[in-house]
């Protein structure tokens, strides 16, 4: 299915994507390449649909069952670099093979933890454990995150490290020796073992003769301190030199140990390539249940081509969830169309853009395989959603509202022979009612005749007078004891949606639309006298 004239943030499915929060890179990755499932791909939609019960029915059971692996989530980072360089052979940094631990040791949680749950999900989301390379990067065991190039990867590295020790004594005993030739002239000073001493400026005359002495040189300063160290005499002159090529060599040594453990980590890149795939399909399949626990939403159902839509109490998530910010109840809707064309009619303010908003919603959410906010809903594959709400006026292109809303009209007409769901709010409202009817009417004819179903919001009378033409209306304010509204309460909106019925009924064709227009202009406090010809009018009309 694909989304025309873009409609996915028109209906509000962007927003409702963005809640689907996914912990790691490889969550993101997979979530960036959702898109809704096509007419034929009804078998992998339902099978997407089937794993991700596994995980709503958990969550439900259990509302803390996967606290525990987003946590882990929260911690795992994107190593996809790295493990291409393994791939490639590129020698790892000592702090890479850390990051390889400290994931391995996650992965090692996650199976631990969940072990019996991955039994039951498909073979996608199972991580296949790179063992060996455990072993490798932890050979106690301890799975503590920390990594060090231990002496037992490498006898060279052992030996080397041998007589790196040994000279770091010879050369601290060289220092000391040195140090102490010194103490004899300096008794009131303390030296440390890296023949450094520190002076106080005000000790008269001391800061002049250390100066002077060529044993001694200044390494630091301060406006009440100086530093001095030990000038390095020959012997610990060569011991430093065999140091720094003691390190040297022991710098070599852990490079070759780094390369050996890139090369053993390669032969198992697959798992860790297929592993980390896995925890981003586990992340995505975890976030899309936390959203549909959060939207209270149910499985879909999938029907044959040509089947009706049934939404039994819809609902528009975005809508509801401003609503029960301010404290307001969110009514749900329930709808059932078959027919290729449906009106919907009824009072200003009865909610029916947010009726057609909630169908595309429904629809759209359904086939990206999300949990749909309703009771209950039942559709057949769409290949197309079309939507024409809101101001269609084009500034960029210099066009009204009418002529802007013709042109994507046009549009949406030419895809209208494809298996698609059109929803159209308040056909031909940017131009005068009389050929505003009359255009709506020619408009509802041609639909008719298509393959795709339509909703249409209206407000004119006597259109879509046809048994193949379906009939919604909201009920309104009809059933309400308009009495019971305080005419200069502080909430006057709130009060007036309180008294708004916004369900659906399915009427007889022949019934016009309420005329709710001059009763909720008079709750809102319009002068009283404009609401009294107004009414004259309209019966002189009628």
């Amino acid at each position: 299915m694909e989304f025309l004239m873009d409609s996915q943030t028109t209906l509000g499915l962007d927003d409702v994507l963005k809640l689907i929060k996914v912990q790691t890179a490889y969550g993101r990755a997979v979530k960036a390449e959702l898109r809704p499932y096509q007419t034929e791909e009804l078998f992998r939609l339902e099978s997407d649909f089937d794993v991700l019960d596994l995980f709503v029915q958990r969550l439900k059971s259990d509302a803390h069952y996967f606290s525990k692996m987003r946590t882990i989530f929260m911690h795992i980072k994107d190593l996809q670099v790295t493990i291409d360089n393994i791939g490639d052979l590129v020698t790892l940094t000592q702090v890479e093979l850390y990051e390889i631990k400290c994931l391995l040791i996650q992965m090692k949680e996650l199976i631990c933890q969940y072990g019996t749950f991955f039994q039951n999900l498909p073979e996608a989301l199972k991580i296949s454990f790179p063992s060996g390379s455990y072993e490798l990067l932890d050979p106690t065991g301890e799975a503590l995150e920390t990594f060090y190039i231990s002496d037992g990867y490498s006898k060279r590295l052992k030996s080397v490290r041998e007589l790196l020790g040994e000279c770091e004594k010879e050369l601290k005993g060289a220092r000391i020796k040195q140090i102490r030739a010194l103490v004899g002239d300096y008794p009131e000073l303390r030296f440390k073992p890296n023949g450094t001493t520190t002076i106080n400026r005000s000790v008269e005359g001391l800061f002049e003769i250390m100066v002077a002495d060529s044993r001694l040189y200044q390494v630091d300063e301060h406006y009440q301190h100086v530093t001095f160290a030990v000038v390095p005499d020959e012997a610990v002159q060569a011991k430093k030199q065999k140091h720094e090529i003691l390190l040297q060599e022991e710098e070599e040594a852990m490079y070759e140990v780094r390369v050996d453990l890139t090369s053993s980590l390669s032969l198992e890149v697959d798992r860790f390539r297929s592993s980390l795939q896995a925890i981003g399909y586990l992340d995505f399949y975890l976030a899309k249940a936390f959203l549909a626990i959060g939207v209270n939403g149910v499985r879909p159902s999938f029907l044959k081509a040509g089947s009706e839509v049934t939404i039994v109490k819809g609902r528009h998530s975005l809508v509801e969830s401003r609503l029960k910010r301010d404290k307001r109840m969110y009514t749900p809707v329930s709808v059932r169309f078959g027919t290729p064309v449906t009106l919907i009619t009824g009072a200003n303010m009865g909610g029916k853009t947010i009726a057609l908003k909630m169908i595309g919603l429904i629809v759209g959410m359904a086939h990206m395989g999300l949990y749909v906010p309703a009771e209950k809903a039942e559709m057949p594959m769409f290949e197309f959603i079309a939507s024409l709400i809101g101001d269609e006026q084009s500034i960029d292109l210099g066009l009204s509202t009418f002529g802007a809303e013709m042109m994507h009209l046009k549009l949406v007409l030419d895809q209208a022979d494809r298996e698609g769901l059109i929803l159209i709010d308040e056909l031909a409202r940017g131009t005068n009612p009389t050929e505003g009817a009359a255009l709506s009417e020619s408009i509802i004819e041609a639909l008719r005749k298509s393959r795709s179903k339509s909703v249409i919001t209206t407000h004119f009378d006597g259109i879509g007078r046809h048994d193949d033409v379906k009939h919604l209306q909201v009920k309104g304010l009809k059933a309400i004891d308009k009495e019971v509204f305080k005419t200069g309460a502080k909430e006057i909106i709130e009060q007036l949606s309180l008294m708004m019925d916004y369900e659906l009924e399915e009427v007889d064709q022949t019934i016009n639309p309420p005329k709710d227009a001059l009763t909720i202009a008079a709750l809102l406090g319009l002068d009283k006298a404009i609401i009294d010809s107004a009414r004259k009018y309209l019966h002189k009309d009628k």
